[in-house]
Parts: C-alpha cells; sequence; structure tokens
C-alpha cells in the first residue's frame, strides 16, 4: 500500500486534474492513467484509472463539448492488453481539438501483449521446462528482451502426395474447383515421426517470397514420412501464381515439433500438456524475464465509413510490445501464403491474381491497425517483439502521421499503407472487401524520422514498410536497416492496370508519392528480385531523392528496382554503397516502365539494366572504394532521421557518432 501511494504521489503536481462539471461539458481537460490506479477513481492525478480503456470511456462523456485537447497520461508500466484497445468515432476529437494518449513526462507506459512465464525447471540438459496456461499453439518467445524461435530443421522434400478436391461454392472460400496434394513426403532418416502434428508448420522460401502451411496429420509409409496439410489453406497455398507458391518440393524448413528442439534460443509449447520448453542461450532461468505472447494486436482504430471516421487522436512515447505472430485461418485451417508482399490469400480463386483485381487477397495483420480515420497520429512511440506488422493505415485513413517511432524486431513490416484492393475508389464488386462507402485510399500519410531496426524476422517476403495503392504518402528521413526483402515496396498493379491493359479505365489511385532523404541498410539479405526501394505500377509525380544505401548483400536486382509498370519517377543525389557486380537500377525495357528518370548518382558500381522507353540515368559518378567526395557526403550527412532524432538512433547497437558521415552502424547479423 506505501508503495502504491508513493508511485501515485511521484506524479508531478505541475498538472491540473480532470475534473466533470455537472452538464458534461469539458472544463478541464486530462485523465490520468496508472497501472497501480483503480477503474472506481475519478481519473485524476491523484486518483488515476488503472485501465487505459477506462479513460477512453471517460473521454466519451465529454468530447462532444472540446475546447481544448483532452489528454490522457499514462504513467508508467504494464497495460496488459488481451483484446484489441478499441477506439470508434465516438471516441474522437472534436470540434477541431485532439484526444491525446501520452506517456506522462519521462515514463515508459507498456501496452503489453504478454504474459510472464515462471517457475521454470531443468527438463534434460540445456532444455528448461514451465507451465502456461494456453490452449492454442504459441509463435513466439521473447527471453531477456530477445526473440526465440519455434525448434526447427532444414529438410529436403520429396513430392506431394495425395489429393484434396475443392468444389467452386463449397463454401465462401472455394472461389473455383480443383485439385491440389494434400501432403508433403519427406524421407524418415530426416523426419522422425513427429507426436503433435497440429503444431507443426512447413515453410518454403521462393525467389521473393516465403509461403507457411500446417499440418494435421503425421505418417510413417515405409521409408517415408507423411506430413498431411490442414485444408483448405494447403490447397490455397499450393495455388499461388507465377511460382510464387508452396510447393512439395524443395527445401523446406519444419517448424514447431519437440523432436528438432536441439538449439540453443529455440522452443516449443505442447499445448495438450500445457508445458513450455526452452533450450536455453546461457540464460539463468529462474531470473530470466520470459514473455509468452498472447495478443496479435494491440490497438484498432475503425470508423464505419467515408463519413464516420475516427478522427483527431494521438499516441505520444507509448511502447506497444510483444504481440503474438498469428497465421490467418480459412475454415479451421491455418497458413501464410500469398504471391508478393505483406498480403495473403483468403480464397481457392483464379491463379492468375490480376484477373480478379486481388479480390483474393488481404493485408497482415498488425499490432495496431486503423482504417476509415482522420488525423492519426504516433509519435516518439516504441514497438517492440512485434509478431507480424507494426502500424497499419490500411483503408481510408487520411492526413495521418507516423514520427519519431523506434521499431524493433518486427515479424513483418515495421508499417503498412493502404490495401491491393484499392484499384479503383468506391467500385464494389464480386468478393470485394470493401463497399463502395466504406472503400477509400489512404492520402496525405506522412512517415517521417523513424527508426527500423531488425524487421522480416518471420514472414520473409515482406519489406521494411510496404504500401500499396496511396496517394501523397511521403517518406522522409527514416532509418531502415535489416530485411530479409526489400527496404521499401511501393505501388500495386504492375503493368496490368494502365492505359493499355485497361483502355479508358486504368487504375490512377496511386500517385504524388515520395521516399527522400532515408538510409537503408543492411536490406535483401535472404530473398531475391527485390531492391531497397522497390516499386510497381504508374506513380504520377512521385520522387526518390537525397537516399543512402549501403548494403553487402549480393540479392539486388537494381537497388532501385522500378518493376513492372513503374513510371513517373523523379530521382537525384543519391549514394548507393554497394557490392560492386550489383544493378544501381533496373530501368530495362520490362512490362511497360516508361518515364523514370534519375541523375547525380554516387555508387561504388558501374551496373545498370537500361533500355525503358523515356527513362534516364545520367551522372553517374563511380567510385569503387567508396572514398566519397564532399557531394557525396553532404548527401549521406542529410539522409536518415534529422539531428534531433538523435536519441532514436543511440538506441541501435554499435552507432557511432562521427563528422565524415554524420553516423554509421555495422550490418545487422542474426
Amino acid at each position: 500500500m506505501a508503495a502504491a501511494l508513493l508511485s501515485l504521489l511521484a506524479l508531478a503536481p505541475g498538472l491540473n486534474a480532470q475534473t466533470t462539471p455537472a452538464n458534461g461539458s469539458a472544463k478541464t481537460q486530462a485523465f490520468y492513467v496508472s497501472p497501480l490506479g483503480n477503474d472506481s477513481n475519478a481519473g485524476t492525478k491523484k486518483k488515476p484509472f488503472k485501465s487505459i480503456s477506462r479513460a477512453r470511456n471517460a473521454v466519451r462523456l465529454v468530447n462532444k463539448a472540446m475546447t481544448s485537447d483532452i489528454h490522457v497520461y499514462l504513467d508508467g508500466g504494464d497495460y496488459p492488453v488481451t483484446d484489441p484497445l478499441t477506439f470508434t468515432p465516438e471516441d474522437s476529437g472534436m470540434n477541431g481539438y485532439k484526444v491525446c494518449y501520452q506517456a506522462y513526462e519521462n515514463k515508459v507506459p507498456v501496452i503489453n501483449g504478454a504474459n510472464k512465464v515462471t517457475g521454470w525447471k531443468k527438463h534434460k540438459g540445456q532444455i528448461y521446462e514451465a507451465k502456461l496456461e494456453r490452449s492454442s499453439k504459441l509463435r513466439t518467445l521473447i527471453v531477456n528482451d530477445k526473440r526465440a524461435y519455434m525448434a526447427n530443421k532444414t529438410v529436403t522434400a520429396r513430392g506431394e502426395w495425395g489429393s484434396y478436391k475443392i468444389t467452386a461454392g463449397q463454401a465462401d472460400w472455394a472461389r473455383k474447383s480443383g485439385s491440389k496434394p494434400d501432403g508433403v513426403e519427406y524421407s524418415a532418416s530426416e523426419v522422425p515421426p513427429l507426436a503433435n502434428a497440429s503444431d507443426v508448420e512447413i515453410m518454403r522460401n521462393t525467389t521473393w517470397n516465403s509461403n507457411i502451411v500446417c499440418v494435421r496429420e503425421v505418417m510413417t509409409e515405409g521409408e517415408k514420412q507423411i506430413l498431411k496439410l490442414q485444408q483448405p489453406y494447403g490447397a490455397i497455398a499450393l495455388d499461388q501464381g507465377y511460382g510464387a507458391g508452396f510447393k512439395a518440393t524443395g527445401t523446406h524448413t519444419i517448424y514447431n515439433a519437440f523432436e528438432f528442439l536441439d538449439e540453443p534460443g529455440e522452443f516449443y509449447f505442447n499445448k495438450s500438456t500445457g508445458t513450455l520448453y526452452y533450450y536455453s542461450n546461457g540464460e539463468n532461468m529462474a531470473t530470466a524475464k520470459v514473455l509468452a505472447p498472447h495478443a496479435g494486436r494491440l490497438i484498432s482504430i475503425q470508423g464505419a465509413s467515408r463519413t464516420q471516421r475516427v478522427a483527431n487522436i494521438s499516441f505520444k512515447g507509448i511502447t506497444f510490445a510483444n504481440t503474438e505472430a498469428v497465421l490467418p485461418m480459412v475454415e479451421n485451417s491455418s497458413g501464410k501464403a500469398t504471391v508478393q508482399a505483406a498480403t495473403w490469400c483468403t480464397a481457392f480463386d483464379d491463379s492468375e491474381w490480376h484477373k480478379n483485381q486481388y479480390r483474393a487477397y488481404d493485408t497482415a495483420p498488425c499490432a495496431i491497425e486503423v482504417s476509415s480515420a482522420e488525423s492519426i497520429q504516433f509519435e516518439d512511440c516504441t514497438l517492440k517483439h512485434i509478431g507480424n506488422d507494426g502500424i497499419g493505415f490500411i483503408n481510408d485513413v487520411n492526413n495521418s502521421q507516423i514520427i519519431g517511432n523506434f521499431c524493433v524486431d518486427m515479424g513483418g513490416s515495421a508499417f503498412q499503407v493502404g490495401h491491393p484492393q484499392h484499384l479503383y475508389e468506391g467500385d464494389g464488386g464480386p468478393n470485394e472487401k470493401y463497399s463502395p462507402a466504406v472503400e477509400g485510399v489512404c492520402r496525405n500519410i506522412l512517415i517521417k524520422n523513424n527508426v527500423l531496426f531488425d524487421l522480416t524476422t518471420l514472414f520473409y517476403g515482406h519489406a521494411g514498410i510496404t504500401a500499396y495503392f496511396v496517394d501523397s504518402l511521403k517518406m522522409d528521413h527514416n532509418h531502415i536497416q535489416g530485411t530479409q526483402y526489400s527496404g521499401i515496396s511501393l505501388g500495386w498493379g504492375w503493368y496490368n492496370f494502365d492505359e493499355i491493359s485497361k483502355p479508358g479505365n486504368p487504375t490512377t489511385t496511386c500517385k504524388n508519392n515520395s521516399f527522400n532523404n532515408n538510409r537503408v541498410y543492411d536490406c535483401m539479405k535472404m530473398l531475391h528480385d527485390g531492391g531497397a526501394f522497390y516499386t510497381l505500377g504508374s506513380q504520377p509525380n512521385s520522387e526518390a531523392s537525397g537516399n543512402y544505401v549501403k548494403a553487402s548483400t549480393t540479392h539486388f536486382q537494381g537497388v532501385y528496382h522500378p518493376d513492372e509498370g513503374t513510371a513517373w519517377y523523379t530521382g537525384k543525389n543519391l549514394v548507393f554503397e554497394i557490392v560492386p557486380s550489383q544493378e544501381n537500377f533496373e530501368l530495362n525495357d520490362w512490362k511497360r516502365k516508361h518515364d523514370n528518370h534519375y541523375t547525380q548518382i554516387y555508387s561504388t558500381s558501374k551496373n545498370q539494366q537500361t533500355g525503358a522507353p523515356n527513362c534516364t540515368i545520367t551522372d553517374l559518378h563511380v567510385i569503387p572504394d567508396a572514398n566519397w567526395p564532399q557531394e557525396a557526403l553532404d548527401i549521406i550527412k542529410n539522409a536518415g532521421p534529422e539531428p534531433q532524432y538523435d536519441a532514436l538512433l543511440k538506441q541501435l547497437p554499435g552507432v557511432v557518432f562521427e563528422p565524415k558521415y554524420r553516423y554509421t552502424v555495422p550490418p545487422l547479423t542474426n
């Protein structure tokens, strides 16, 4: 009791408490929340609420009469989340004012999606065990602030097994008829019998993508081990077009089996016995802080339509942490399959995905998801140990900002903007996710001065930032480091919806975008056919200038990779510190790229692909030893977060501030 009282008294006296007049108007504009508070309290500085949802409900009673901003101050400590904290139009700032959810002074409030795991005891060797009350698969574990990984083994697949048939119309997801393999064969010498089949997952990487299928049964046939797939998602994963789908051949990594728990930093959870196993990486398990995430989403900001948006809400200085890596479900089967990017397929549909305007595809889940909203800000926040993607501005988000945030250890992209079905706005049609009244392109989004580090740790085919059809997306002065695929992916639709493919009805929703003054380090670490800056489709009046790229990978297909249909980009003042054999640009005559112009480039490589109509690369200075002239050094110094955000950069391991480059960071290894 004494500790709780001291914590409450420690709140600084300089701010007035919230008082609500009897008439319901907001005379003073502050509420207070503390993990040591009580939701029966008045929400004042001396008697704070306990939960953020209670403060949100209090805001609803006064926001219609706002005469100034309302501040909800969060004391330091954990705010556990089981279900997402939701915000709807009734939670908006009104009368031109904002509702601001923010850290109190220098405190660190943590919206936390995980439970602590305690009571560890030795199981065998370096493997420890503990009880965990949970009935579902566990895909994420955080040990002493570091991600652990599901126990796994990489093996060679030996081919298809069985057949799974689908009849069009048998369910909402069955949009065509067909037949796909029902399982995968492996050598019994590589894959032993696996005790808990429904826990097991299989990942297979393609050139620019990775797919995950789940297992329902394991069966031994002589010298073969058969892993039968969960259906229908197994069939959906096998049916992706362009060679991007799952295949029953090649190199597979089998995850989440106790039988493969053989390396430090791996874990396995037996949901039938409620036992969690962890192969210690030298930690003292008696004192280790072990977190098992249970929440896939922490915040949901969801309006009703383009005329009923959530508006004028900001989040500042808050840490969002420890979410589960959720696999999408179709019927009772799980998996993660797509042709490209941070999308996932929701139906057994035409494998020529352009044909149906991507209506079998949705965006990956996000820890913070925003749709039908306006004037939403995330500023000076931290996102860490996120299972899927971080912040998603998905549908009809306008005039909103993501500024000065630190993102570390993201399972997928740090940020997503837009939706792959936004070819046209308000068109409707069969299987369209959004009705005409709800569908809206994201417009006037600013992503600036963020530090994004150690990204795509689980979902390799995502980019550091992924955007689809967007209008006036500005990505300026960000630091993006450590991706398995592209640093940035911007645009959608390829050339399949341009004025030639769709005469009289081309897509026009993607335009006025910029990617300026950013640093991209250490991207394209695993997959191929991408770049530091990857674009798709026509994007009139767009620019990519002032960027510095440094990477030792040999997987680039152009540091700038304008892929199919890319048009109307300009860029200047670029520095590329890359392996000399790598290409600076992929501006070949492939699938109607046109009207892209780049100039004043400094690079360690002379290579590039050219030939696209009305595209130019001029004033290329090749400096193989990276002994940059002052003009290039000035570009490097200006790239990345602005100096007032140096505190974010100092959180990066090994960062060095020096006059020559302003700051440098060593390559990320994991």
